[in-house]
């Protein structure tokens, strides 16, 4: 089965499989949306990056299968998360995912990115009775975290619903053609402009005690780089706040890489303690701009990861044949690997998804939806050869 993102790649970059040895600053496992940005955003601010993908394409899986909306809207759970961990925390969620929509935003322009990249509302409906009364809970829980959410009873859907949480001003792009152009961006040698307005993202609140930041999934995983509403993106679209005020949230609570989410649930922790970056949030109070020497950044497919183990005070990440000795390691991966820092294997459940891309004529409507309900139904437009197609998704949890 073929997948749209996929296919709308013409002449895709070839990267070469690691066939020697090799040490650098940052090892990141895993060549998917997540991955890249955690390497477009190290090497920027000077760190030598090695990103290592065990397929032959980056970004060839749960990326490349998702429906792309770029969206802090992650069903019903702002309520959910005011009732489990209170105010505060389903605050900085919220806004830790607003900021990554942003950032996205950001990198597109500044590196010239053609990714389709559009606004758009995203909405959450329902033609379920019992669902209404939740969605009118939702909508008054995500005003109460001072984020203008609207309750309607109509949308641009061609169909009638009895109601709906809108949020607006959300995202929509191809994910493929993002992710080649931060590829392009991490494996370039141009100097990056660091302060004022050419800083576009402090790494200054990356956590890494004792070395390894990793992606985990817990239920419905993950999009990193920015926050994806669907789509098992695990490991994927991962933003890091670029506000001084966002930089403290993530410091306060030890999520450094946040704004990584899916529907129901933030996609990964980190199990660290310091910042491994010298380019520190005070530092850019007293620095207006200035350039420093972007970092090496080597990018390998078709090189599996086996294990990582430490040695003194580097990692060394085992591939089939070779080695890659670092001091900081991401796992980036769908889900970690080793077991050892949370038998994550356990907490993963199976879910399937059908997508279909329809061309609807002249019939397309503005605007990202899901339901609230099971069975799931998404739609949302992508740009086709011929014009706009419908994306229309259906899945069932099982």
């Amino acid at each position: 089965m073929n997948s749209f993102w996929l296919d709308s790649i013409e002449n895709k970059t070839k990267f070469n499989k690691l066939e020697k040895d090799i040490s650098t600053d940052v090892c990141i496992v895993g060549a998917g949306i997540f991955g890249l940005t955690c390497g477009y955003y190290l090497s920027k601010q000077g760190y030598n990056v090695v990103i290592l993908e065990k397929e032959k394409d980056i970004a060839s899986k749960t990326t490349g299968h998702t429906t792309a909306k770029i969206t802090s809207q992650h069903n019903l759970i702002y309520k959910y998360l005011i009732d489990s961990f209170g105010e505060s925390m389903a605050k900085k969620y919220l806004y830790a995912n607003q900021d990554a929509i942003e950032n996205i935003a950001k990198i597109i322009e500044e590196e010239k990115i053609n990714c389709d990249f559009e606004r758009q509302d995203s909405y959450v409906y329902t033609n379920n009775l019992d669902e209404l009364e939740k969605i009118k809970l939702e909508n008054e829980a995500v005003n109460s975290l001072d984020f203008e959410s609207e309750f309607v009873t109509s949308t641009p859907l061609p169909f009638d619903v009895l109601g709906a949480i809108k949020f607006p001003n959300q995202a929509e792009f191809n994910p493929m053609k993002y992710a080649y152009g931060l590829a392009k961006c991490i494996t370039s040698s141009v100097s990056s402009v660091i302060g004022g307005s050419g800083n576009s993202g402090s790494v200054g609140s990356v956590s890494a005690g004792d070395g390894i930041v990793e992606n985990s999934t817990g239920g419905d995983s993950s999009v990193g780089a920015g926050s994806t509403e669907d789509g098992s993106v695990g490991a994927d679209i991962v933003e890091n706040d670029s506000s001084n005020d966002s930089s403290e949230r993530a410091n306060k609570d030890s999520h450094s890489f946040s704004s990584n989410s899916t529907e129901h649930n933030n996609s990964f922790s980190i199990n660290s303690t310091g910042p491994i970056n010298s380019f520190t949030e005070s530092s850019n109070k007293h620095i207006n701009s200035f350039k420093v020497a972007k970092g090496i950044g080597e990018i390998y497919t078709d090189t599996l990861v086996q294990n990582i183990k430490k040695e003194n005070d580097e990692f060394i990440t085992l591939c089939k044949d070779y080695v890659v000795k670092s001091k900081y390691v991401i796992l980036a991966s769908h889900y970690p690997f080793i077991d050892r820092l949370g038998y994550y294997f356990l907490k993963m459940y199976q879910s399937t998804s059908y997508v279909i891309a329809v061309d609807i004529g002249d019939k397309a409507f503005n605007g990202m939806y899901i339901n609230s309900e099971q069975p799931t139904f998404s739609y949302r437009f992508v740009n086709g050869s011929n014009g706009k197609r419908l994306l229309l998704v259906g899945r069932y949890r099982s």
